[in-house]
């Protein structure tokens, strides 16, 4: 277990987590800061959290309560059930979270079409260091109802 903020988590063997817990707090507090400038209500936004591990970055704004719903992706199936787990640690129930065990570019474009087209929506995004698949990138970036992507990279040019 590691203590991350106000949350709990629980890491699998081979499941990544930041390794510099003072780090990671600073920069969690930085993505709070960037979601909470333009989510009007937060119990409506919905999280769209693409490469999210073992949900660190949704579940602290989930508990910051900035956002009020949460839809994490991530490859490895390790890491979202721990995501899962990590939910329930942290009181978060599952009629408000959803975590999805695929790589993002399989099944981003349809879960974007799930939301509700009134629901204000966020987009948190951690790639590995090869950056994000390209069809994630036209998938929020065709999401007119994204209120703001907050890109999270130790090698933000990746994706370029």
């Amino acid at each position: 277990e590691e203590k991350l903020g106000k949350c709990t988590f629980q890491i699998s063997p081979g499941a990544f987590f930041q390794t510099n817990t003072a780090g990671a707090e600073k920069l969690y507090s930085m993505v709070v800061d960037r979601v909470k400038e333009v989510t009007n209500n937060p119990k409506d936004t919905l999280l769209v959290d693409v490469c999210c591990g073992t949900g660190t970055i949704g579940l602290t704004l989930m508990k910051e309560g900035v956002v009020g719903n949460l839809v994490g992706v991530d490859i490895a199936k390790p890491a979202i059930l721990d995501a899962r787990e990590n939910a329930e640690k942290n009181g978060i129930t599952t009629n408000t979270t959803r975590f999805v065990a695929s790589p993002a570019e399989k099944v981003l474009p349809d879960e974007m079409k799930r939301i509700s087209q009134s629901c204000p929506v966020v987009a948190v995004v951690d790639p590995a260091r090869d950056g994000l698949h390209g069809t994630v990138l036209k998938t929020l970036r065709m999401t007119e109802r994204i209120q703001r992507i907050v890109y999270v990279s130790c090698n933000p040019t990746g994706s370029l």
